[in-house]
């Protein structure tokens, strides 16, 4: 019962490293996703807002967000909110609602797309042998106290392997799929 419970905490460590990967992939926006505005905060009259909370936010294409304020005298507020967001996008309002896109992608700022995403890549699937370092040890303390036959850590330890190499080739697939659009 413990190796079952290793291999099960192991897989859902390499599954949730899998998914903070996806995760920080949108901040290299190569894509634009209403979702990317969900944290930003606008001020009015000295309280903060969620903009999420305060327009209506839709996605025109990949490279465009529509913006609709429920109250248009936010416009301002919610233009500010989004330049000041790190998000480095451009914006320009019109009739009501703000429009806002990706620049295009100059050479320079193609070529620091790609080595952000080499950097993020190298960085998780780091992790990803961490942990599954972490499960190969688990399976050695499982032997050792008695609990397993060498038989079981031998398969346990290509269960290990088939997880690490399952969790590399998720990560390498989403960034051949960003490095695609950089």
């Amino acid at each position: 019962m413990a190796e079952h419970e290793l291999i099960i905490r192991l897989d859902t460590q390499l599954d949730a490293n899998e998914a903070r990967f996806i995760k920080k992939l949108t901040t290299l926006r190569t894509r634009l996703s209403p979702r990317q505005f969900f944290k930003i905060t606008i001020t009015h009259n000295g309280s903060l807002l969620l903009l999420r909370l305060v327009a209506s936010i839709q996605a025109v294409d990949s490279s465009r967000i529509l913006i609709q304020p429920f109250d248009p005298t936010l416009l301002n507020a919610i233009d500010e909110a989004v330049r000041a967001s790190g998000l480095e996008l451009v914006s320009s309002k019109s009739e009501g609602s703000l429009q806002v896109s990706i620049p295009p992608l100059s050479d320079e700022r193609r070529k620091e797309l790609s080595n952000k995403l080499v950097v993020l890549t190298d960085q998780h699937r780091t992790k990803v042998r961490f942990i599954a370092a972490k499960g190969r040890k688990g399976i050695v303390e499982l032997l050792n106290d008695g609990s397993i036959t060498k038989a079981q850590h031998d398969t346990l330890h290509v269960k290990v392997d088939v997880s690490q190499a399952r969790s590399i080739a998720g990560i390498d697939a989403q960034a051949r799929k960003v490095a695609g659009l950089t």
